[in-house]
């Protein structure tokens, strides 16, 4: 094995390309964490790894130099008789160079690695198998930030009057391709629709080349929005991101840079392939177009048209409900009636029109889950005589209130619901959960069985490692270990996750070794539901396909952090007879959740071998 003292990493020459290879510097720290990185990079991505304390060195490399420079430049490596060198770009440097190992221009990437940014770590982990390496946990992620920035950033915000209890959302309306562009006017309509919805600040972010359509969306909208194109660093975007709600954007380098900072994303696609570059976050959408020409790659459309990018409507990119499928076919339901506020129904008016044709139903009672000033409005303009819900939110408008004491979390969420039931002296006896089951979806998990081979004797692990926060995201590389692990016990491993998780769920699917199913994108509520009724042990963090699983009364493990009372395992956990949660106190006087200063270390506490240990015992109590 070589000293491994001395790392040369060549990355690309774009700023987006570039951050996809963030992710192999971390690689590389976990690998050899006390070695003296040198970078060689293009001017304009070089921002991303200069000032950095995990970097000793930062070459920049001007690929239109002439060649003399270029012949130079590698004398000059070739003296500092690097011990590895990762070639990225698979240049003339990595080829010439000598080292004692480096990444191989000739490496099959396995077809199923299919991101980018998977694709560059496969090449850094043939490395660390070849080796035999033991990674290291790292604490930080491989991107500088210093407090000037962080100061410069408030301050922005403070003068525009955006305080810190206030929602930011990111907008990204820039691209360094034309055919990458959603239309300006596109992005005025969205930002005046969510802010109808949600009442959020909006800041604009870009380059120079970006202000002429920045300044369109902000001369145009009819809500106040904050244009700072040109006027940040990439390292204080950065900060920005880390502030914000969610991005918004097209395929850009801010994309990139908001998946690596794990910042929610949601993307828009026109002519780009989203399987190789779509956001990575774990929690993330993609919106897209699927017309017969895309992704074609191209930098001109050949129709004239960029249809694909054209028809991608404002209403599309907000997130629209799916869970209508929990409760209809329901034996004790008589009727489901359906209401998509983002959707069709959007806007106090259709509230109202929503409202006067609950009226004609003539209902007796109206019980009120969710406590919004929406769902306490629309039962009270129905007329409906009787309606129960908590103190909150427009609550005197209900005939009935209890208090809302849910934020304390002293216990879980069905107890908490089952109170306004209680309210009207009943007593409930049963408090198991119940999704109906569909005939369609039976077939369609037969149909999978069938197709996979699996056996009624085989026993079956669910590993679902996408959640909609990164405050509930448990590490990939222990999901696949696990995976790994349970396979080579015999259990048969299936990866669970919905269409947008398909980013996370293909990191844990490029750490495994083991054979496994993919269930990813490919199912509905229903369907996962059919499925997790034939499993053995379901494993996951804090989501809505845990619950699922808790009312299919399978096995459950759920991998917790957070010790906020009203977000804690005590009302989130699994409910279920066979649920168990496992949770980590790391001693935090005050939990910011999602805002976690400590890199989760709840979660990260949590081992491959507390979830193993759990796994055998439940599996063998089955």
């Amino acid at each position: 094995m070589p000293r491994s003292n001395k790392i040369l990493f060549i990355t690309l020459t774009n700023i987006g390309d570039a951050i996809l290879t963030l992710p192999v510097v971390d690689e590389l720290r976990s690998y050899f964490p006390q070695a003296e990185i040198t970078v060689l990079t293009g001017p304009r991505p070089s921002e991303l790894f200069e000032d950095n304390p995990y970097i000793k060195r930062v070459i920049i490399y001007d690929k239109y130099s002439f060649l003399s420079r270029k012949i130079g430049l590698l004398r000059l490596l070739q003296n500092e008789k690097f011990d590895v060198v990762v070639d990225l770009r698979n240049s003339l440097f990595g080829l010439f160079l000598r080292a004692a190992y480096k990444t191989s221009a000739f490496l099959r990437v396995p077809a199923k690695v299919k991101h980018m940014r998977d694709r560059h770590l496969y090449k850094i982990r043939d490395i660390g198998n070849v080796l035999g390496l033991v990674k290291t946990d790292i604490l930080h992620r491989s991107l500088a930030q210093y407090q000037t920035d962080t100061i410069y950033i408030e301050n922005i915000l403070k003068e525009n009057r955006i305080f810190s209890d206030e929602k930011i959302i990111v907008i990204s309306a820039g691209a360094r391709s034309a055919t990458k562009r959603w239309p300006q006017e596109k992005f005025v309509e969205l930002i005046e629709a969510l802010h109808k919805e949600y009442k959020a600040r909006f800041v604009l972010i870009g380059d120079q080349e970006d202000g002429p359509v920045n300044q369109y969306i902000a001369g145009n909208c009819k809500v106040p929005v904050l244009d700072l194109s040109a006027r940040t660093t990439l390292k204080q975007v950065a900060v920005l991101l880390k502030r914000s709600a969610v991005l918004i954007t097209n395929d850009s380098a801010n994309l990139h840079l908001a998946s690596y900072l794990d910042v929610p994303v949601v993307a828009i696609f026109g002519p780009t392939d989203d399987v190789k570059y779509a956001p990575w976050s774990s929690n993330c959408r993609v919106v897209k177009k699927e017309i017969s020409c895309r992704p074609c790659m191209k930098a001109q459309c050949r129709f004239n048209t960029l249809e694909c990018l054209r028809r991608v409507s404002p209403a599309e990119v907000v997130v629209r409900p799916y869970t209508k499928v929990i409760v209809e076919g329901n034996p004790y339901l008589d009727e489901v009636i359906s209401y998509d506020k983002g959707g069709n129904q959007k806007g106090w008016f259709s509230a109202l029109r929503f409202s006067r044709a609950l009226a004609k139903k003539r209902f007796d009672l109206a019980i009120v889950v969710n406590p919004s000033n929406r769902s306490n409005l629309i039962p009270f303009l129905a007329g409906i005589p009787k309606r129960v819900g908590y103190d909150r939110k427009l609550g005197w408008l209900l005939t009935d209130r209890i208090k809302d004491t849910k934020f304390e979390g002293v216990k879980h969420e069905i107890e908490y619901n089952l109170d306004l039931v209680r309210s009207l002296g009943i007593e409930p006896q049963d408090k198991s959960t119940f999704i109906p089951i569909a005939f369609d979806s039976e077939k369609w998990a037969e149909a999978i069985f069938k197709r996979e081979n699996i056996l009624s004797s085989d026993k079956l692990v669910v590993i679902n490692p996408a959640a909609s926060d990164n405050s509930k995201m448990w590490i990939p590389e222990r999901y696949a270990q696990v995976a790994d692990k349970l396979a080579g016990k015999g259990m048969k491993i299936i990866i669970l996750g919905g269409p947008a998780d398909k980013n996370i769920c293909q990191q844990v699917i490029s750490r495994m070794h083991a054979p496994f199913i993919d269930m990813v994108g490919n199912n509905n509520i229903s369907q996962a539901a059919s499925l997790l009724r034939r499993c053995s042990l379901f494993i996951s963090t804090d989501t809505g396909p845990m619950h699922i699983a808790s009312s299919c009364g399978i096995p459950v493990i759920a991998i917790l952090g957070r010790s906020q009372p009203g977000l804690s395992p005590q009302r989130w956990g699994p409910h279920n007879k066979d649920g168990r949660f496992i949770y980590k106190d790391v001693g935090c006087i005050e939990c910011l959740a999602h805002n976690c200063r400590k890199n989760f270390l709840c979660l990260q506490a949590v081992t491959v071998e507390d979830v193993l240990k759990l796994a055998e015992e439940l599996i063998k109590n089955s």
